[in-house]
Formats: C-alpha cells, structure tokens, sequence
C-alpha cells in the first residue's frame, strides 16, 4: 500500500494544470495501469496500451476504481523458488521480469564438480572454472551485453558449449519447493550480480562468502567478468580460475 500511495501522489503532482471550473466537475482522472506489475501513468486521451495496460478511473479522493494490484515480493523476502529476492523492477524497465531471485544458500550442495573443483556445501558456494572452454568467446562481449537483463541469453548461448563449469551449473540447477519444480536458473550478467551483491550486502541475507563471484558476461575469450563479494568491486578473471558461483532467475 506504503508503493502505491507514493505513486498516486505522484501522478496527482505532475497531472496538466486545468482551470477551477473542470476541476470542480471531475470526479476521477484516467490511469493506465500495467497488468503484470502495477505501475501506472496519467492518459490525457483516456486510452492504454491494449496488451499490457488496464484503463482505471483515480478518484478524486486518491482511491482508484478498480483496485491497484500490490506487488507480492520486495527485496529481501524468500522467493517462490526458496531464494532470496534481490530486485524489484517497480519502475517498470525490464519488460522480461519484475522480480529476480537469487539461489538459496546451499543450492548446491548435492551437485558434483570435476576434479579440481571444489563443491559446494550447506554453507558455501562451489569454486568452479568458468566453463570447460576456456579460450573461445561464447557471446556478445560489448559493454551493453553485460546490463541487467542479459544472463539468461548468455547462459543458454555458452551451455550449448560448456559441458562443465559456472555456466553448466547454473543452466542445470533445479529446485523443488511446494510441490513446484523449478528449472529457470541462470548464471547472473554482471549487471545483475551487481543488484545482487549490493542488496543482498545491504540487507544481510544470503549466506555468500566475501570472495570472488562469477558472471555470464565475457570480455574477451579467455576471460569473464567477476563481481567481488567483500567490498563490492568488479574486474575480470581468467576462465580457467576457480570462482564462485550463485545463480539466479527472474519472473513477473
């Protein structure tokens, strides 16, 4: 409720200025409301996007006719898939998703590694190479290719080389909670692992260890970018070096 009256306030404050005769008259003002998050808009012309948005009426007394829908989750709840949430996309940017969700802490304790890996356990993520291809760039490496929105593509992209690795991990891992399997998880995008890093550090959740984390995003073809989990730094390793894994998913 606390988001949603923020956000009528808003579009209240910034509506076009309009004469004390029609200000007397009206009774509600018109509001897009987009279906699968809540966010809303004024429309001048009464009209909204037909696949996306729901025409409601404000009243006059802050209330909308029909009701805003409230989001489920904010950051630091347990997700549907018993992780941890890490980001909200209450602006409505990412057209993908609204929520991502980090593993939870142990996610793989009962996954194996190849030799000189270490596995993970109840408290610990595994320290793996990045992919058992460690000379070949695998997916875009430009500066774009590593936003938030991005790992799910360059996971699935390297796991049809990689037979080992963060990147297999990640696109292997599933989980079961309630009765509900879910497959979705992906190696985060440097982008993402960044959200991931600075909510989960500011929140306390989680479980990760202060070291050194992989990403999906490659910056050339012997080398991915990393996201350090001790004081919030990001660089670029070696493919071929041990690092942290954690995956993710997003879903609305």
């Amino acid at each position: 409720m606390k988001r949603i009256s923020i956000c009528v306030l808003s579009v209240l404050l910034f509506l076009p200025a309009q004469s004390t005769a029609a200000k007397a008259v009206e009774s509600s003002i018109p509001i897009c409301v987009n279906t699968a998050r809540g966010t809303i808009r004024y429309t001048n012309s009464g009209k909204c996007k037909a696949k996306t948005e729901s025409l409601v009426q404000m009243n006059t007394d802050g209330s909308p006719t029909p009701a805003l829908k409230k989001f489920t989750y904010q950051a630091g709840d347990i997700g549907p898939a018993g992780g941890y949430i890490f980001f909200v996309d209450s602006n409505d940017r990412f057209p993908a998703f609204t929520y991502l969700e980090a593993a939870p802490a142990g996610w793989s304790q009962n996954i194996a590694t190849s030799a000189d890996e270490i596995a993970g356990t109840a408290s610990s993520d595994p320290l793996v190479h990045w992919c058992s291809n460690v000379n070949t760039l695998l997916d875009d490496s430009s500066w774009s290719a590593a936003a938030v929105g991005t790992g799910k593509q360059h996971t699935a992209k390297a796991a049809q080389t990689c037979t080992s690795g963060a990147i297999t991990m990640a696109d292997n891992f599933s989980n079961v909670v309630k009765g509900k399997t879910y497959s979705d998880w992906f190696l985060p995008s440097l982008g993402e692992i960044m959200l991931m890093y600075t909510s989960m550090r500011q929140l306390g959740i989680g479980g990760a260890a202060p070291v050194t984390y992989w990403s999906s995003s490659e910056i050339d073809a012997e080398g991915a970018l990393v996201q350090g989990f001790r004081t919030g730094g990001q660089g670029y390793d070696l493919k071929a070096i041990l690092r942290s894994v954690r995956p993710i998913r997003m879903f609305d």
